[in-house]
């Protein structure tokens, strides 16, 4: 959908970024950097772009190239735990995280407030060795109705350390449903004539996805 938006329209950087940051979700960090450098040419001021930017670099294992690219522009907390994981600080970042933590516990949330902190921080969280943070905050996703992406739940290489709880494989049921729903409306949308055809790549992709037999 990302990249659909950024070909009608190639000089906003909101579509490269949407594609950019949810590749390296699923292990595709090198190719999420490709579409971001699309929008970092532009003559833009500094945004979500760039945060994305570093965020690939990051889960590319590039660190070199990360902490020249780091920026607060967005999820500050998060940009801080990378660059303590990155500079071999682990005992700080995880200091840092469980204060960070400690507010989502009295913050007033919404849904999507979950699963973004859930997706930039959940993996920052399980490296620094804080497994019961990241499934706090997965349960708070399934509470809220509001799961985090199927895919990144079964390919996510930090998420699969967590897999044998039992609050994982309520979430990922919970994805997994979450994705059926988004199926049936999106083929009835396609039945009416009002699925983008450079869309129908993806939907077969989630389709053979969600055709093999649940893990987790």
């Amino acid at each position: 959908a990302g990249l659909h938006g950024a070909a009608l329209n190639p000089l906003d950087p909101d579509g490269y970024s949407v594609a950019a940051f949810q590749l390296p979700l699923i292990g595709k960090a090198e190719e999420g950097l490709r579409i971001i450098e699309r929008a970092n040419r532009l003559d833009i001021p500094e945004g979500f772009h760039t945060w994305i930017r570093y965020f690939c670099y990051f889960h590319a294992g590039r660190f070199e190239e990360a902490k020249p690219a780091y920026t607060e522009v967005e999820w500050p907390g998060a940009s801080r735990l990378m660059r303590s994981l990155m500079g071999g600080e682990a005992s700080v970042g995880k200091e840092m995280a469980k204060s960070i933590s400690a507010k989502w516990r009295t913050a007033r949330s919404g849904p999507m407030d979950w699963t973004n902190r859930l997706i930039f921080y959940g993996p920052l969280l399980v490296r620094l060795g804080l497994n019961e943070d990241a499934l706090w905050l997965l349960e708070r996703c399934t509470e809220a109705n509001s799961p985090p992406p199927y895919d990144f739940l079964l390919v996510d290489p930090d998420m699969q350390k967590i897999k044998g709880d039992r609050r994982y494989s309520k979430a990922l049921a919970a994805s997994r449903k979450y994705a059926l729903l988004f199926l049936k409306q999106a083929d009835a949308a396609r039945a009416q004539g009002e699925y983008p055809k450079q869309l129908e790549r993806p939907l077969a992709e989630l389709r053979a996805l969600l055709e093999q037999p649940p893990r987790g």
